[in-house]
């Protein structure tokens, strides 16, 4: 992985980083996240992304809130949500 370096430097989120928010775990948000930047990040397409990995789109507007300050707060998630999403 590219970001293996970072993984490294940034040590492993604790479980409590990991843990879900409103049933969305990192590898969820990350594939729907994924999924939308390669459909062109197009918003429009976003409850239909979160239905099909099973999330609603009340959990995910809560989710993707959650997420993206945990990422942007704590420097092991967000090397572990590169880590994900630049995974093959």
């Amino acid at each position: 992985y590219v970001n293996n370096p970072n993984a490294g430097m940034n040590g492993e989120p604790s479980a409590e980083a990991l843990a879900p928010i409103n049933g969305v775990t990192l590898e969820t948000y990350t594939a729907i996240i994924k999924e939308l930047g390669a459909r062109g990040n197009d918003q429009s397409l976003l409850p239909e992304s979160a239905q099909s990995h099973g999330v609603t789109p009340a959990d995910w507007d809560k989710a993707k809130e959650g997420w993206g300050a945990r990422i942007k707060d704590d420097r092991a998630l967000g090397s572990k949500f590169n880590a994900l999403y630049t995974a093959p």
